[in-house]
C-alpha cells in the first residue's frame, strides 16, 4: 500500500466511516497473499482467505517462530 493511499486521520474516524476502507484493503491484501506468498499457500493448504473482515477469525494463527522457520527455508525471500 502506498502511503498516499492512507485514510486521512483514520484514527479519528467513526467506525462506520473506517469500515469501507478496511474492507477494501483487506480484500486486496488477501488476494496478494494468496497469489504471491509461497509460505501462506503451503500453510493454508488450499484454503482460501475470506475476502471480508468477518472471515479474519477463520484464518489460522501465525506466530513469529513459524515466520522465522519459513524465512530460513526460503519461503520468504526478500
Amino acid at each position: 500500500m502506498d502511503v498516499g493511499d492512507a485514510v486521512p486521520r483514520a484514527d479519528f474516524l467513526d467506525l462506520s466511516a473506517i469500515g469501507s476502507p478496511q474492507h477494501t484493503r483487506w480484500a486486496q491484501q488477501a488476494e496478494r497473499v494468496q497469489s504471491s506468498s509461497a509460505f501462506y499457500r503451503e500453510y493454508l493448504n488450499g484454503r482460501q482467505l475470506a475476502s471480508s473482515l468477518d472471515g479474519l477469525v477463520d484464518i489460522p494463527f501465525t506466530d513469529k517462530e513459524m515466520i522465522r522457520k519459513a524465512t530460513i527455508a526460503g519461503f520468504l525471500d526478500s
